[in-house]
């Protein structure tokens, strides 16, 4: 599938404080390069056009032409973030894949996955029964979360589609330094 023909396009939100953690999570080193710039890779890779909600200090090691970027508000709800990602992504999108930018490992075939598996619901991969990320969105989602609902996308998420997923790596969520021992990112 050429996810460009398919008319989505990717949000990678990484405009948080990353409290717990301790340093910007978009910042974490991650196959050589930040973690940010491995997940914009990843979504060029298969053909997507890629939205990044952050914050300045991420910002700067963006290449500037190879994304949209969106300054985000740290001290905002991340609906916050992805309504504006989705906001800004082009117009007529019929699809776009949601990434926190904490679900470090989303590889092409998920993303492709995920692609042909979006229709007129959401799409959220799922690994022994629990839900991970990235979410596939259709644009008949936007209008709901633009309107910023209380209790965030979860909220809009109850007649979603689950995309069963081997790779338990889905499941990544770098919040707290033991995270990224746990997930073989950092050692004790």
């Amino acid at each position: 599938m050429n996810a460009a023909a398919s008319g989505a396009f990717g949000v990678i939100l990484a405009a948080g404080r990353s409290r717990r953690l301790g340093r910007p999570k978009a910042l974490l080193p991650f196959q050589g390069q930040p973690l940010v710039q491995a997940l914009v890779e990843t979504y060029q890779s298969v053909g997507l056009k890629v939205v990044v909600v952050a914050g300045p200090e991420v910002a700067r090691v963006l290449e500037p032409t190879s994304v949209w970027l969106i300054v985000g508000d740290p001290e905002q709800v991340m609906i916050d973030s992805l309504a504006r990602g989705l906001a800004a992504g082009p117009v007529g999108a019929r699809a776009a894949l949601i990434q926190p930018v904490d679900a470090a490992f989303t590889d092409r075939a998920l993303l492709l996955a995920l692609l042909q598996a979006v229709t007129d619901r959401a799409v959220v991969p799922h690994h022994a029964g629990v839900p991970g990320h990235p979410v596939a969105l259709p644009a008949s989602y936007f209008p709901a979360i633009a309107e910023r609902p209380e209790g965030g996308l979860r909220t809009l998420l109850g007649d979603a589609v689950a995309l069963d997923w081997g790779d338990p790596r889905i499941l990544c969520d770098l919040d707290e330094p033991a995270d990224l021992v746990r997930w073989g990112l950092a050692t004790s």
